[in-house]
């Protein structure tokens, strides 16, 4: 919900909850504070949002409502939690970091690579085992999780760069939208029988 009285006027917004998309029953998420996004943590109270004014990433309780913490991260920040709700990976322009939502203790950390999207999307998989995101050259990068390793680089057959891209329910294919409107979908695991005849494929 929107409160800006011009195009210039920086309020922020509230956000609501209409449980069964009953607009009757609203539950109110937060209020008056700058958020980009609103993500709930599977199997907890808690939700994650970033902010282009205070960098940082913040932990609300989205069942009251309450701010109940930041991270404390200086830098503009991506955040993505992960389907089995254990974790929040976050990633600034310098370093990923996996962030266990129990403690909201930071587990592992990893450097950025200096090909990588500073402020591209990071998505993990439906089994929370591997986070993808995207090189500046158009490579989608995957990454075991929660320690960070390097799987894989995966160049798209055409040259132009993704435009948004998930994993299938099963982890066993990676779907890609590319800027131009096509669609690229690897079969992963098809790639890891191939990778496995190397002896390249992961655990």
């Amino acid at each position: 919900e929107h409160h800006r009285q011009g195009s210039n006027d920086r309020s922020p917004p509230t956000v609501w909850l209409w449980p069964d998309g009953n607009p009757a029953a609203p539950r109110k998420l937060a209020e008056g504070f700058p958020l980009v996004g609103y993500r709930t943590i599977a199997g907890s109270p808690w939700a994650v949002t970033t902010d282009r004014v205070t960098p940082d990433a913040w932990i609300w309780n989205s069942e009251t409502g309450q701010q109940v913490r930041s991270l404390g991260i200086p830098l503009q920040v991506n955040c993505e939690p992960t389907s089995n709700g254990r974790w929040v990976v976050t990633r600034t322009r310098n370093e990923f970091c996996v962030w266990e939502t129990a403690s909201w203790q930071a587990i592992s950390r990893w450097p950025a690579r200096v090909d990588e999207q500073a402020n591209g999307s990071i998505i993990s998989s439906k089994d929370s085992q591997i986070l993808a995101t995207e090189s500046t050259d158009g490579k989608l990068i995957l990454r075991q999780l929660p320690d960070g390793t390097e799987l894989v680089n995966l160049l798209p057959p055409h040259a132009v760069a993704p435009r948004e891209w998930m994993f299938s329910p099963d982890t066993r294919r990676l779907i890609v939208v590319l800027r131009d409107g096509r669609v690229v979908d690897w079969s992963l695991a098809e790639l890891r029988r191939e990778l496995a005849l190397l002896h390249l494929d992961w655990k």
